[in-house]
């Protein structure tokens, strides 16, 4: 089914437009609702005439208007005046004129459904959307625009003048701007300020920044404008007006908190390192740079590598790291760790690294110095081992002082009592020997409460000494 035309140009032409349907096989009364003769010239064909394009529109249920003559003036006065329901076809006659207004009446039914679907979804969007046509008039305007910009749809449908609605002149909109292809050059002479960014892409352009809109909009927007396509022909531009006022606010706190921070970190009283899982030193703290001997703002220098100034570090760690280059960052959501007493500069220090969640090549580096500490820790097992020692020896060396002194008032006759007294002596002297060789076996420090303190748990701190005691007994 053709859709309704209306044929506009010199009566000459138009015989000769119904003429090539009448060949072409097809009825011009089903495709032609209505002629506008540009000239005083003759129409033949039944097909009601008119003298004006506007008589044409009010007497004529038309799809769209094909004009049939050059006429710079007609078409400036079609493309502002026209109905927007009805299209506008410009080309002038030729060969294929035909083929191309039965063409365009097929395609009306197609476009036709995207703008239904097009309203819709421009209705739908929670941000100030409008719409302009092929003419840069203004085809949708939705209520999200209406409440930006207190100004009601039905004033600036079919309009084309709408600047001062925005600005405090009359100047193109962004998407009427797109609509002529604009360049940089061009933008920038409506946006020359430069921490306004523009972006350019093929039939699209993006505006981010503080635009200097009437005053009770006045803010930060990003506007985004895209070319609307059918069928490879540009039908349209659709221009999206989102507020970023609420979300450049969050950013400026978050730049606040983020500043308060660095600062706590800067000043945190042990070393903090950020590097790359190379080695390149990202941030490092205070602390962290006069560990390693430079001012803040050397050690700062992406240039310097930790691993460089510490080799230490990329001995005992690199393991670490190369496991965590091979961890899944989708199954990678708990914070690692590890850590290693490292000695350097003649102080023990404890050298944890974290790596965050989903950031294998990034590192954190936290540093301790813990020589007080590992001074604390050798005198407190020191302290162990002497206990140990006096609670292991005192029993055998009571049985030995006391059998021996027994043994020395038994008389020679009797001889079972020597016997008994002998056989303690050899037996706690060999239990003497074992804590002997305990001692000097030592391979790890385990405690165990003795008392109201604690001290070394001899058999579990010789793991070897008391395998070999279980393999003789198996």
């Amino acid at each position: 089914m053709y859709h309704k035309i209306g044929l506009l140009g010199p009566g000459r032409f138009l015989n000769q437009v119904v003429n090539k349907l009448t060949n072409a096989g097809v009825d011009y009364s089903t495709v032609v609702s209505g002629v506008c003769l540009t000239d005083q010239g003759d129409f033949q064909a039944e097909i009601p005439v008119f003298t004006t394009w506007r008589e044409m529109v009010q007497h004529c249920s038309l799809d769209f208007i094909a004009l049939l003559v050059n006429d710079l003036e007609l078409k400036k006065d079609l493309r502002t005046n026209l109905p927007l329901n009805i299209d506008l076809t410009e080309e002038v006659p030729g060969k294929a004129v035909i083929i191309n207004i039965i063409a365009r009446s097929v395609y009306k039914k197609k476009y036709e459904k995207k703008i239904k679907i097009l309203e819709k979804l421009v209705e739908a969007l929670p941000f100030p959307t409008i719409t302009f046509n092929k003419h840069g008039f203004v085809s949708h305007w939705n209520s999200s625009c209406e409440r930006l910009t207190k100004v009601s749809a039905e004033s600036v449908i079919s309009k084309k003048d709408i600047g001062r609605i925005f600005y405090n002149e009359d100047r193109l909109l962004i998407g009427q701007m797109l609509m002529q292809n604009f360049t940089l050059v061009d933008y920038r002479q409506f946006f020359p300020d430069p921490d306004l960014e523009i972006l350019m892409e093929d039939g699209a352009v993006t505006i981010r920044g503080f635009m200097h809109f009437r005053r009770q909009m006045q803010g930060f927007y990003q506007v985004n404008c895209q070319k609307i396509f059918l069928d490879g022909e540009v039908i349209g531009v659709i221009q999206l007006i989102q507020d970023l006022n609420a979300m450049t606010m969050l950013q400026e706190d978050a730049s606040k908190k983020q500043a308060a921070l660095h600062s706590i970190v800067s000043h945190l009283p042990f070393p903090m390192i950020q590097s790359s899982s190379t080695g390149e030193v990202i941030f490092i703290n205070r602390a962290g740079s006069e560990m390693l001997g430079h001012s803040q703002q050397e050690a700062q220098n992406a240039s310097r590598n930790l691993f460089q100034m510490r080799p230490e570090i990329i001995e005992e760690f690199s393991d670490f790291i190369r496991n965590l280059s091979l961890a899944d960052n989708d199954s990678y959501i708990h914070e690692r760790q590890h850590s290693k007493i490292l000695f350097w500069d003649n102080v023990h220090w404890e050298v944890t690294c974290l790596s965050p969640p989903g950031q294998n090549l990034e590192l954190i580096w936290i540093v301790r110095n813990v020589s007080d500490k590992e001074k604390e820790s050798q005198l407190n097992t020191a302290i162990a081992m002497v206990g140990t020692i006096c609670h292991e020896l005192s029993q055998p060396l009571t049985a030995i002082i006391n059998s021996s002194q027994l043994l020395a008032r038994t008389k020679a006759e009797d001889v079972e009592r020597s016997q008994r007294h002998q056989k303690i002596i050899s037996e706690q002297g060999d239990r003497l020997f074992d804590i002997y060789r305990k001692l000097q076996n030592i391979t790890q420090v385990r405690m165990q409460k003795y008392l109201d303190t604690q001290i070394l748990d001899l058999d579990e701190s010789v793991e070897e000494m008391h395998f070999q005691k279980n393999d003789k007994k198996s």
